[in-house]
């Protein structure tokens, strides 16, 4: 850049001793008195097309390629009537399981989680393309659903507790998780909401874990009922300690 910004004010420079008479200079190059004032008002900032225009009429390349891209622009989709025709930047899908819309992208894993007995109050997919920016993010209402989903993601693939921080070394794909707490007056308990930040390729692996939960470890089976020798559904012989 400082390279580029040397090579404009030279070629200001030299444009204005061999060419005091712009507009005569312009006429006769074939340049547009607005491309020449654009580069000497706005150096560097000026667009990579007028730079290469200037420098072409003083008889200079500076080897700058100026590729067209065609523009992308984001679609904007809308919620369901129901929902009041919201607008949003993801394809939307209303979701049964808590009667409103969410994006389509992330909606099964939404439902997933809500049959293994794990709350969202909001849920957005993010998208493929990281360059766009933005990554999926699960929002719940409880530390206690928080701690149901993260107990699951647990029990997954090595690959996905790492990523979650679960264990090991977290890598560059690492998610992050941050709460905010809230407490009502008069209570002494706080409780808070919990926001999950994820890759977008996550999901698919997610939903595949909620659809098919793992088997709940058998230490947590054992000894529930701390308080009796005896299981509730067995009455002791005579005489048995």
């Amino acid at each position: 850049m400082e390279q580029l910004a040397w090579q404009i004010a030279h070629l200001v420079a030299e444009r204005q001793t061999h060419h005091p008479d712009i507009q005569t200079w312009c006429l006769s190059e074939s340049i547009s008195l607005d491309t020449v004032s654009s580069v000497e008002r706005k150096g560097v900032r000026a667009s990579l097309e007028d730079i290469d225009s200037y420098s072409h009429a003083l008889g200079y390349d500076l080897g700058i390629n100026v590729v067209a891209s065609e523009r992308q622009e984001r679609k904007i989709y809308s919620t369901c009537k129901e929902c009041g025709s919201l607008t949003k930047s993801h394809k939307q899908r209303h979701l049964l399981c808590y009667d409103r819309c969410f994006d389509a992208g992330i909606g099964d894993l939404v439902t997933a989680l809500y049959d293994v007995g794990i709350s969202v109050c909001e849920a957005r997919e993010g998208f493929a393309d990281s360059r766009r920016g933005g990554q999926a993010r699960l929002v719940f209402p409880k530390i206690s659903d928080a701690q149901l989903f993260l107990g699951l993601c647990d029990r997954g693939t090595h690959e996905l507790s790492e990523r979650a921080g679960l264990r090991g070394k977290s890598s560059s794909g690492a998610w992050h998780s941050s709460i905010r707490w809230s407490v009502l007056p008069g209570e002494f308990k706080a409780d808070g909401t919990v926001t999950v930040s994820l890759p977008y390729s996550d999901i698919r692996g997610l939903i595949s874990l909620a659809l098919n939960p793992p088997r709940v470890a058998l230490d947590s089976l054992v000894n529930k009922n701390r308080d009796s020798k005896w299981p509730s559904n067995v009455v002791p012989l005579e005489g048995s300690q």
